[in-house]
């Protein structure tokens, strides 16, 4: 139906046992999307109220947790790919997704912040004081491309020289070597992602 294209969703739980019969579904019916992007309570645009960005949904760790232990106990993690973006900005975020099971990661947050972004909530007014998010020439003389830009490439380099050093590596190869597909319980993977991705 998608003509070859990637099929997937996004979303932000609240209710698990919406996902769990989701997941059932695709069990029942073979159909199955190719990714499935994880959002959580601490995601949503500089635009979102402060309630929504802060209190709508289950926070990002226990979502992502909850996600992955529910597609490996219906045996769709080996064909569905996981996603995940809420907050991520550091290396350490990052290694933390990647442990808990996610297969991709993206950020946008950090890169916002690193152009100026002060989450003044007029992303959608265009009258975005920072000139982000603004068409208004005057407003836009605040953001300065050859200065910020140098902010931004400091911001996306950084995460992948965190990951070059060879502790990180043996880490994530030992975590890998060690997960087993099963229906563990959300404190038994939390615990196991402590331990496992503790560099010694």
């Amino acid at each position: 139906m998608s003509g070859g294209k990637s099929v997937g969703l996004t979303l932000c739980i609240d209710s698990t046992d919406e996902f769990i019969d989701i997941c059932g579904q695709m069990r029942a019916t073979g159909l199955k999307p190719n990714f499935i992007t994880v959002d959580a309570a601490e995601g949503g645009t500089g635009a979102a109220p402060i309630d929504f960005s802060k209190y709508v949904g289950m926070p990002w760790e226990k979502t992502l947790i909850f996600v992955v232990n529910t597609l490996r106990g219906y045996d769709l993690k080996k064909d569905v790919r996981v996603l995940t973006a809420s907050e991520i900005f550091t290396a350490f975020d990052i290694f933390n997704a990647l442990c808990i099971g996610a297969d991709i990661c993206s950020t946008a947050r950090g890169m916002m912040r690193a152009l100026g972004c002060i989450q003044s909530l007029q992303c959608h007014e265009n009258t975005c004081p920072t000139g982000v998010t603004t068409k208004d020439p005057r407003l836009r003389r605040g953001l300065v491309v050859e200065e910020k830009r140098k902010r931004v490439t400091i911001i996306s380099r950084k995460p992948s020289r965190s990951f070059s050093s060879s502790s990180q590596q043996r880490v994530v190869q030992s975590w890998s070597s060690s997960i087993e597909p099963s229906f563990t319980s959300v404190s038994t993977m939390k615990i196991a992602v402590t331990r496992t991705c503790t560099p010694k």
